[in-house]
């Protein structure tokens, strides 16, 4: 599958107080990204998939001086595979990933807003990396009951900034690097309290 997506940003953010005299009032970005897939199942219960996009991200927020942010560009591939057996009762996927942003938007607390006088403005850097790794398990012991396994790694770090000091580092935002869920669900399929459902987490 291949599919071609057009952007279209336009930023007319109000500046508190009031922006710089060199300050844009108006920002706008176009652009055609392109995304593609491919799915191959070489049995029925099982089937493999990679998929490659890019993006453009709307930014209405604004830098040190209240000028506007261009809007963050990003380009991701994604590798996995998925299970489908015994009549799904056992059902997964499990898929290994790479998101590179160029001019992701994060806080940097060291700077001062110099029209607000806060401590702490956004900044655009160079180019952040994710890379990460997503697995789900799906059990269904009966029509009425589920239990769900997840698990997700997310490694970020700054790829390239106009400030080497940064190159390396996780980007300021609030990340975790693992994240285990487990969850329960039991349906009741009879009588008059037949369609509610219990869940546990």
């Amino acid at each position: 599958v291949v599919h071609m997506k057009l952007d279209n940003f336009t930023n007319n953010t109000l500046r508190y107080p009031t922006p710089l005299p060199d300050a844009p009032v108006n920002y706008e970005t176009t652009a055609t990204k392109p995304m593609a897939g491919l799915l191959y199942r070489p049995v029925p219960w099982l089937s493999a998939f990679t998929s490659y996009s890019e993006s453009l991200f709307p930014e209405p927020r604004l830098d040190q001086f209240n000028r506007s942010l261009p809007p963050p560009a990003g380009k991701g591939i994604e590798a996995g595979i998925k299970l489908d057996a015994w009549n799904s009762r056992v059902v997964g996927t499990i898929s290994a990933y790479e998101i590179e942003n160029l001019g992701q938007i994060v806080r940097d607390s060291s700077i001062v807003n110099t029209i607000t006088g806060e401590i702490g403005a956004w900044v655009s850097l160079g180019t952040t990396v994710l890379r990460g790794l997503d697995a789900d398990l799906i059990l269904s012991p009966t029509a009425a009951w589920q239990i769900i396994f997840g698990y997700a790694y997310q490694d970020p770090y700054i790829k390239r900034d106009l400030n080497r000091s940064r190159v390396g580092d996780p980007p300021e935002v609030l990340i975790a690097l693992h994240n285990v869920a487990v969850w329960s669900k039991y349906e009741v399929r009879k009588g008059r309290a037949s369609g509610l459902s219990f869940a546990l987490g």
